[in-house]
């Protein structure tokens, strides 16, 4: 993988989306991959992310570590 991009979603399915779309639709001589974290998640929000977007690495946290805490928790993703 070239690039990693990690989105916080927290409570905005809309702009999350977007978002998602938006790096998705980018043309460049990379591989990119997408994580997105989702802070407080419950099993349907996860479920809904990972059926519209199966190439999206999606990270429920059942809290909310807020935008940094959500960018470790990407950052775990992308390591593994």
């Amino acid at each position: 993988m070239d690039v990693s991009v990690v989105i916080i979603d927290w409570h905005q399915p809309e702009l999350t989306r977007r978002a998602i779309a938006s790096v998705l639709s980018q043309r460049v001589d990379a591989s990119v991959e997408v994580v997105l974290v989702v802070n407080e998640a419950d099993d349907a929000t996860v479920a809904a992310y990972r059926a519209d977007h199966p190439a999206v690495v999606v990270v429920p946290d059942p809290t909310n570590a807020g935008f940094a805490g959500g960018v470790v928790r990407g950052d775990r993703g992308v390591l593994g």
